[in-house]
């Protein structure tokens, strides 16, 4: 069960894209003081992609400097999830391990805020994908996302009342783990 709810996550994006007139994460890093650093952490599918650390109130993520910005982009905005969402549990998971359930919990969540911040408000995105002949993994490429991001956004917008297709697949917490550099990753990131 999720600690934070789809409203919450909603608002709280809403808010951000009020406040600082954008959803480019770069620029909410930068607006909020979220230091970013890259750091060649490999280029394996097992290297880390980022990581997310509060050290006396510096709120910094460190990023794999390998990665292409288009996957950068949403790994950000899935770490600054973290950062928003779970302050206390950054702190308590850099001292303590952590359950599996936890850890996936902690993931989903992360996950759905960046799949709310990069696909936009609800009503834009249910317009779109009703003038648009693609496929759900079509719409998620013309985003430059995951098909996951795409799937929780759809399940968000499924509590919210819309009538939303039926997933192909349900979203695996764990999306942003593995090879996400290879360009038949998903079938659609090229640098």
């Amino acid at each position: 069960m999720l600690t934070v709810s789809s409203d919450e996550i909603r608002c709280r994006v809403e808010k951000l894209r009020r406040q600082f007139q954008t959803s480019d994460p770069f620029i909410l890093c930068r607006q909020l003081d979220v230091q970013l650093k890259g750091v060649n952490f490999g280029e394996t599918e097992h290297s880390i992609k980022a990581m997310t650390t509060v050290i006396f109130r510096i709120r910094m993520i460190q990023y794999n400097s390998n990665l292409p910005r288009t996957l950068l982009t949403f790994i950000l905005a899935h770490e600054l999830g973290h950062i928003l969402l779970h302050s206390r549990e950054i702190k308590t998971f850099q001292e303590t391990e952590t359950t599996l359930y936890e850890t996936n919990r902690l993931e989903t969540e992360a996950n759905r805020f960046a799949a709310e911040l990069l696909l936009g408000d609800s009503a834009s995105f249910y317009r779109e994908m009703q003038d648009s002949d693609y496929t759900l993994f079509q719409i998620a490429a013309a985003h430059h996302v995951p098909y996951d991001f795409l799937a929780y956004k759809l399940q968000m917008m499924e509590e919210e009342g819309y009538p939303v297709p039926e997933l192909p697949a349900e979203p695996d917490s764990r999306c942003l783990g593995g090879d996400l550099g290879l360009p038949d990753c998903y079938g659609f990131y090229e640098e």
